[in-house]
């Protein structure tokens, strides 16, 4: 078989030109690959080359080059890019919006602050958010203290009676003043009617006798009009004080030493802002470490403001001398950083406060929280205490100015719900170990008239620091409660409950711990009687809510009521019309909202009343704030149905008529003040009626 030929495909006649040819055709054909056209070349319909910034068409016509897609995306990726930036930008506004209804304004404040300095609404929308976890975190701690468990109504009621039976016995609102006392008189039993040692009925003996009255250098007798007459001083150095050393103003030296000595004795001790011994050592040597102009012109304008409240004449001029050069110098030292700046931010914040100025008042305070964090008092470690004496002496500044600081923003946050933010303890202790054993005020008591040295300021200042914990904790259960109403969110009633009851046991371990010197008794101090009024506080405003629903909750609400009208009446008997509760005047507007629903069932409930009107109306001669306070409270109760006793009906008229007679740059609208609006939070219409009927309802048993 013959061999066949192998047949190959034909390939054609081929040159090398034909190669390089297709080589350029296929070259020549290779386009770029362009997602999206610019504007201008997609309105012509011309193929735009793509290039960015500008593109070739647009560069030599000389046009705007616009795009409206990402290099590495389409117009449609793009566009749904867009809408959901968009999107998230009106979901963050209307988040803020909401925040802005709904929160405290010292949370708005905050928000607003932020985003002046910058911050944009996510920024500032989430500190916020951060803030209720501290809360959230906070009261976290407080229900792990208590070792809450899911409880219901009568298990909650075991708890209360069985912790708290003994200390709260059943006390009937309509029960009058002469019955309580016989009966105090004969039972021991009914003596310990509230917690155990707010309010102890007992008579001191000789010895705690002796002291109180060495102690309290000022009696009933103080006139304030006459300052330029030399009276016993609570420290007799203070005689040698040189004023034209710390002032401008025109006060003689025995002036000064005696508003000195007001401030010491009647208004140191409540917030003990500094130390009182290195300050008259530098006060008598004109050092400026632990004492400034600044601070004496507080102090002074504090004293001057209080005593003003008594006197128009000298010390009205006086006050008005001090306020001035004290804010001239705060102008002029508000970019130091120095412990008696702290000291005197506080004593003037509050001396502004009472003149009417209250957001000059809230600016200075938190400026002053601002320097104690810069100086480290408020730092997140804490420190070590140190062993050199002149450390040792600075440590004990910046301790005493610190948890001064922190109990006057307590108290200010204690009596106004949108009070300043001050939730951290300061990080040095409130006495150091080493400066305790010499941490006393030898000349208050003086040693010649006390058989044992007693380190009272010690005691006190630990009392204090306690207190202002235990203030803070109620004032972070407050706000949550707040904050739930205003948001419209459902609260646990039993959890709410458990930690009012929780704060109710602290208080009773924090009267149980009290010096024997602190505790209430006849000869009390005014500032022992503020402390026990603010415990009361904490218990009435605790329960309040629960009032209508408990018997136990009604019953320890009506007798911290019945206490604190006790203690008003204790120190009015004992100090007369002293400045010695001006300090507590958010606590006696609460006494005086708190006991209108009792003014047309309990005789006793007039009585304090009238009692509360009457203190607060002598305050108010020269201080239009706490005038228009007391108006706004009376007038509020007349428009809620109460009807007021006749004098505090006259009262009531009296202002009306100063009201209309007064200078329009003089009257005052206490419906501008956050006060009133806490207050009428706290003690709104629905809960007053609900109040009145509980109470109706308790004495008639139906409450179970």
């Amino acid at each position: 078989m013959p061999q066949q030929r192998v047949l190959f495909p034909n390939q054609g006649f081929r040159t090398p030109n034909d190669d390089q040819a297709a080589s350029e055709t296929s070259k020549h054909r290779k386009r770029t690959q362009i997602n999206v056209a610019c504007n201008y070349c997609r309105s012509r319909k011309h193929k735009c080359s793509g290039e960015r910034p500008v593109c070739a068409a647009c560069q030599d016509r000389g046009r705007e080059c616009v795009y409206e897609a990402d290099p590495d995306s389409t117009r449609a990726v793009t566009l749904k890019r867009t809408h959901a930036v968009l999107e998230q930008e009106t979901q963050n506004l209307r988040q803020l919006v909401e925040l802005l209804r709904t929160r405290p304004r010292t949370n708005i404040e905050a928000i607003i602050r932020q985003l002046r300095e910058g911050d944009d609404v996510q920024t500032a929308i989430g500190n916020a958010d951060a803030a209720v976890e501290r809360l959230t975190g906070r009261l976290s701690g407080i229900e792990v203290q208590w070792n809450l468990v899911v409880a219901g109504r009568d298990t909650l009621r075991d708890l209360v009676r069985s912790n708290f039976k003994s200390l709260y016995p059943v006390i009937p609102p309509g029960r009058s003043a002469a019955s309580s006392r016989t009966s105090s008189t004969c039972s021991s039993k009914d003596r310990r009617m509230t917690i155990r040692n707010l309010l102890a009925t007992d008579e001191p003996d000789s010895r705690q006798q002796r002291i109180h009255g060495v102690t309290t250098p000022l009696t009933t007798g103080f006139d304030p009009a006459s300052l330029s007459q030399l009276r016993p001083l609570v420290d007799d150095r203070l005689a040698a004080v040189e004023p034209r050393l710390w002032t401008t103003v025109s006060v003689s030296q025995i002036e000064m030493a005696n508003m000195l000595s007001v401030y010491l004795c009647w208004h140191h001790t409540e917030y003990r802002l500094f130390d009182e011994d290195a300050f008259i050592q530098d006060l008598l040597s004109g050092d400026t470490e632990y004492c400034s102009q600044l601070l004496v012109n507080s102090i002074c304008s504090f004293v001057a403001t209080k005593l003003g409240n008594h006197d128009r004449g000298r010390t009205l001029t006086l006050r008005q001398a001090f306020i001035e050069e004290a804010i001239r110098l705060w102008t002029e030292s508000r970019q130091l950083f120095t412990v008696t700046v702290v000291s005197a931010a506080c004593i003037l914040s509050l001396s502004d406060y009472f003149h009417t100025n209250e957001t000059l008042s809230t600016n200075i305070l938190q400026h002053g929280f601002y320097v104690a964090g810069r100086l480290g008092i408020f730092s997140a470690t804490t420190a070590t205490e140190p062993t050199t004496s002149a450390l040792q002496k600075e440590y004990k500044a910046k301790a005493i100015a610190g948890w001064g600081c922190y109990r006057v923003c307590t108290t200010v946050a204690l009596h106004v719900l949108e009070g300043p933010d001050c939730s951290r303890e300061p990080s040095l202790p409130a006495i150091g170990k080493d400066v305790a054993d010499v941490d006393k005020w030898l000349s208050w008591p003086r040693s010649s008239d006390v058989e044992e040295s007693t380190p009272f300021s010690t005691s006190s200042s630990f009392a204090s620091c306690s207190l202002a914990r235990l203030m803070s904790d109620h004032t972070s259960l407050r706000r949550y409660l707040i904050d739930a109403r205003l948001a419209g969110r459902a609260t646990s009633e039993v959890v709410s409950l458990q930690m009012a009851t929780l704060l109710l046991h602290n208080l009773t371990q924090w009267a149980d711990s009290l010096h024997p010197q602190l505790q209430c008794h006849a000869s009390a101090r005014p500032f022992v009687l503020g402390m026990h009024l603010t415990a009361h506080k904490i218990v009435l405003e605790s329960f309040r809510p629960f009032v209508g629903r408990d018997r136990i909750s009604s019953q320890i609400y009506t007798s911290s009521l019945k206490q604190m009208t006790e203690l008003i009446r204790q120190s009015h008997r004992q100090w007369g019309r002293l400045p010695n509760l001006s300090n507590a005047v958010g606590t006696l507007y609460n006494v005086l909202y708190s006991l209108t629903p009792f003014l047309e069932m309990d005789r006793e409930a007039n009585e304090s009343f009238l009692l509360v009107a009457e203190i607060l109306r002598h305050q108010s001669g020269t201080n239009p704030m706490i005038a228009g306070l007391l108006r706004y409270v009376l007038s509020a109760a007349v428009e809620k149905g109460a009807r007021l006793p006749p004098e505090a009906d006259e009262i009531l008229q009296k202002l009306l008529v100063e009201e209309d007679d007064a200078n329009p740059d003089d009257k005052v609208n206490a419906s501008s003040f956050s006060f009133i609006a806490d207050l009428d939070m706290l003690y709104s219409d629905p809960e007053a009626a609900t109040l009145r009927s509980s109470l109706k309802r308790m004495k008639d048993g139906r409450i179970p």
